[in-house]
């Protein structure tokens, strides 16, 4: 199962499509409301928050009756979603964290308390969510957040899944989801993370840090140069549940880029 970020839909994955089918595996890639394929609720029940995802992911699991699902990998804010589903669901026999967020925030303001940053991100988003309704006000934000999301490399599907995905970035929940990576430990769920040095979204430190919480270290880590070649000659042993992946070049998307380099897993 292949849960995407935001905005992003579930062409996220499309370089994965055909490789992983022709290995055999079956590939489950919802598509979260607002991005652009799945409608939102007609009452807008639906609020982006990361109880209404988790919902939304263990509803499709009961309505196809999954029984088993080898892996579920999250690229980028899809990552949080990721890791509490397996943490919570022993359906999941393993994770993937591909360019996924950490256990703290992304871009920290020293000169605020990161409690009252969060809190200002989330009343930005709230006030988008409700501006984007408004005759003319709407048009003018949907233009103003398009023309920012393409200076910073995003672009999501529609106008509005732009707006949409900065109200579901304010609600990500950093405190949930450091107890989620602890329980997979805990759990002994195998983890397999992703993440690229010159990521321009998700920095190195931001992804170390979950290494670090799962017990990862040098030993748990292949590491691929701006060629694609292997820096590094030590092996991952099948006796290693969490191991690491890094790639020198990559940005957000290494899947992109990398995609035939499988000897790892």
């Amino acid at each position: 199962m292949c849960l995407h970020g935001s905005p992003a839909t579930y062409r996220a994955f499309h370089t994965m499509f055909e490789p992983l089918t022709a290995a055999g595996f079956r590939l489950i890639l919802p598509n979260l409301p607002g991005m652009g394929y799945t409608d939102i609720d007609k009452n807008k029940v639906f609020n982006f928050s990361h109880q209404h995802k988790v919902k939304l992911i263990e509803g499709l699991i009961k309505e196809l009756k999954l029984q088993r699902i080898e892996m579920v990998i999250g690229h980028s804010l899809g990552g949080h979603l990721a890791g509490h589903v397996a943490a919570n669901n022993d359906i999941f026999k393993s994770v993937g964290f591909l360019c996924g967020p950490g256990v703290t925030m992304h871009y920290k303001n020293w000169l605020v308390p990161n409690y009252l940053y969060l809190q200002h991100i989330k009343l930005v988003g709230l006030l988008l969510n409700f501006g984007v309704n408004i005759p003319i006000v709407g048009n003018v934000i949907l233009y103003v957040v398009k023309v920012a999301y393409k200076q910073i490399g995003l672009m999501g599907k529609t106008p509005i899944s732009n707006v949409y995905s900065i109200r579901e970035a304010s609600q990500m929940d950093f405190k949930q989801f450091h107890e989620d990576i602890k329980d997979l430990r805990k759990r002994k769920v195998p983890v397999l993370q992703i993440y690229c040095e010159d990521d321009e979204f998700i920095k190195p430190n931001i992804s170390l840090e979950v290494g670090r919480i799962l017990g990862m270290g040098e030993g748990n880590t292949i590491r691929y140069n701006p060629q694609g070649e292997r820096c590094n000659l030590q092996g991952i042993t099948d006796d290693q549940l969490h191991r690491v992946v890094v790639f020198e070049e990559g940005g957000h998307r290494p899947h992109w880029k990398w995609t035939d380099r499988k000897s790892v897993v």
